[in-house]
């Protein structure tokens, strides 16, 4: 295995949005496997963004996060950006 990589690699997101991440092992040969199922991954700051052992990001707050994934000793990460003041994707709207 030369490297592995993370679909998508960044994205800006809203409080309440979840994002499935893909991560593929690249191999010598030109060769790739999904490894989303296999790696482990790690939020760097859980109440902004938190992560399952499936690799779906549940973002909570605002700022930036980076959910890094680890597979046979390599690494590689996403990278979540929650602009303040973004609203949720289905805002509750109130009528007077």
């Amino acid at each position: 295995m030369t490297h592995i990589s993370v679909f998508p690699a960044q994205r800006v997101l809203t409080r309440n949005d979840r994002q499935q991440l893909a991560f593929l092992a690249h191999y010598s040969d030109g060769s790739e496997v999904d490894i989303t199922r296999l790696a482990h991954y790690q939020s760097n700051d859980a109440e902004i963004a938190q992560v399952d052992s499936f690799g779906l990001v549940s973002v909570l707050g605002n700022g930036e996060a980076a959910v890094m994934a680890r597979y046979q000793g390599h690494i590689t990460t996403f990278r979540a950006i929650v602009p303040l003041g973004a609203c949720p994707s289905n805002p509750v709207v109130l009528s007077y």
